[in-house]
């Protein structure tokens, strides 16, 4: 009598043990489909997660034309751009 509880309880557990498995499984395939679906649609539809999507370096001219993203600024006295830190403004 024992010995047959024994053998149900085993082969319940191995009922369980596969459909966990098939849970697991889909469950692992709809992640990887989600992380695919995401990384493709970013560049299918022109979606550009990057800053030079919308800013390209030296794009940040001021009035005088000087680039500031590259240290540049107006120096009114010699009238023209420079980097403070290469040339002084007097």
């Amino acid at each position: 009598m024992e010995l047959k509880n024994i053998k149900n309880a085993v082969a319940s557990l191995n009922n369980k043990g596969g459909k966990m498995k098939k849970i697991i499984l889909i469950l692992g395939l709809l992640t990887v489909c989600g992380f695919i679906f995401t990384a493709a649609s970013c560049s299918w539809f022109g979606q550009k997660n990057s800053p030079t999507a919308t800013f390209m370096p030296g794009s940040d001219r001021d009035a005088h034309g000087c680039i500031a993203s590259a240290g540049y600024s107006w120096c009114e006295a010699k009238q023209k751009c420079l980097r403070v830190w290469e040339e002084a403004c007097n």
